[in-house]
C-alpha cells in the first residue's frame, strides 16, 4: 500500500537527522584524533551512499527522494558558504587538498537514478553501490599501495587504485542483478565485466568530484544498454572492452614511466583520446541496446496482431509492450 507525502514525512526526517548526526560524529573525531583527510570524506561518502542505497524500501514514490536529496545539496552548499558550519562540520568534507565538488554531486546523482530507474532495485542499487564502495576502495587503495601513477584531467592517479575500483564494482554488480534480475550467469559475468571495465576508465578521467554524478549516470545506462544485447553481442562488446582496457593499461604505462617531465596541465593532452575513445565506446554501446529494444517492440507489436484486430489487438500490444518498456528486454526479468 502506497502511502502520503505526511506518512512518509518521518522517513524523510530520519534520512536527514542520520546525515546531520554522522557529520556532527565524524567532525568531533576529527578535532580529537586528526585522522587522514581523504579517510574521513571517504567514511561520510560510505555511510551516506549505503543510507541512499535503502531508499527503494524506505519510500514509496519519487516526491520523498527528491526532497530529501534537495535538502541534501543544499545542506553542502552551506557547508561551503556558510563560515561557521564551514569552520566545524564543514571540514570533514572540505580537509582534502584537492579541489573536489563531488559532496554536492551525489545527492543530485541519487535523486536522477531513483527517478528514471522507477523502482526497479538492481537499475538503482548498482550504480549507487558502485560509486559509494569502488569509489572509496580507488582513492584508500590508491593513497596507501598506489606505486605505478599516470597522468589524469585532474592530475594524477594510480594503476592500483583503479584496479580496486575495478575489482569491487565487480561484486556490486553481480549480486544485484542474482538477486533481482532473471539474467543468465553468462549475462550477469559478462556484463558485470563490461560495466565495470568501462566505469573503471570514466572513473579514473573524472576531475573535481564529477565522478559522483556521471559515474551512477553512465553506469544505469551502460547496464540498461547491456541486458538488452544478445550473448554473442555482449560477449563481443565484452572482448572489445577487454582490449581496450588492455591498450590503456600500456598507455598509462608508458605515461607513468617515459612522460615524468611533462606537467600535470600539458599531460591532460594525452589522457583526453583515452577518455575519448572510452566514451565513444559506451555511446555505441548504448546505442546498440537502444537498437535490441527498438526490435523486441518491434516484435511485440507484431506479434499482438494489433494490424489485422484493432480491438482485441490494442490490449494485446499493451500487454506484450509494457514489460519491455519497463524492465528494458524481453529476456531479463526484474523482481
Amino acid at each position: 500500500m502506497t502511502r502520503n507525502l505526511f506518512e512518509q514525512s518521518i522517513d524523510i526526517l530520519l534520512v536527514i537527522s542520520s546525515v546531520a548526526a554522522l557529520m556532527a560524529i565524524l567532525s568531533i573525531y576529527q578535532r580529537r584524533y586528526h585522522p587522514q583527510p581523504e579517510a574521513l570524506r571517504k567514511l561520510m561518502h560510505v555511510a551516506s551512499g549505503l543510507l541512499a542505497a535503502t531508499f527503494p524500501w524506505l519510500f514509496d514514490s519519487t516526491l520523498p527522494v527528491i526532497i530529501v536529496c534537495t535538502i541534501s545539496l543544499i545542506s553542502m552548499v552551506a557547508l561551503r558558504r556558510v563560515e561557521l558550519l564551514k569552520r566545524s562540520c564543514g571540514a570533514v568534507l572540505g580537509g582534502v587538498q584537492r579541489r573536489s565538488l563531488g559532496e554536492m554531486y551525489f545527492p543530485v546523482a541519487i535523486g536522477f537514478l531513483y527517478v528514471l530507474t522507477d523502482g526497479q532495485k538492481a537499475f538503482y542499487l548498482i550504480p549507487i553501490l558502485v560509486m559509494t564502495l569502488a569509489d572509496t576502495a580507488a582513492a584508500l587503495i590508491g593513497i596507501r599501495f598506489g606505486r605505478h601513477s599516470f597522468r589524469t584531467l585532474d592530475g594524477t592517479k594510480s594503476v592500483e587504485g583503479s584496479v580496486a575500483f575495478f575489482v569491487t564494482a565487480l561484486p556490486c554488480i553481480v549480486v544485484p542483478l542474482s538477486v533481482w534480475t532473471s539474467a543468465t550467469p553468462h549475462q550477469i559475468v559478462l556484463t558485470s565485466v563490461l560495466v565495470a571495465g568501462l566505469l573503471t576508465v570514466i572513473e579514473a578521467g573524472s576531475w573535481a568530484g564529477i565522478d559522483n554524478f556521471v559515474v551512477p549516470s553512465v553506469g544505469f545506462l551502460l547496464l540498461r544498454a547491456s541486458l538488452n544485447l544478445s550473448p554473442e553481442t555482449l560477449a563481443l562488446h565484452t572482448q572489445t572492452a577487454l582490449l581496450a582496457a588492455g591498450a590503456t593499461a600500456i598507455f598509462c604505462t608508458l605515461t607513468a614511466q617515459g612522460l615524468r617531465t611533462v606537467t600535470v596541465q600539458s599531460s591532460r593532452g594525452y589522457w583526453l583520446p583515452v577518455f575519448l575513445v572510452t566514451t565513444f565506446f559506451c555511446l555505441e554501446l548504448v546505442q546498440s541496446g537502444n537498437a535490441a529494444l527498438q526490435t523486441d517492440l518491434n516484435d511485440a507489436i507484431a506479434a499482438s496482431g494489433a494490424d489485422s484486430h484493432p480491438s482485441a489487438g490494442s490490449a494485446d500490444l499493451v500487454a506484450s509492450v509494457t514489460p519491455i518498456i519497463l524492465n528494458g528486454t524481453t529476456s531479463v526479468s526484474w523482481r
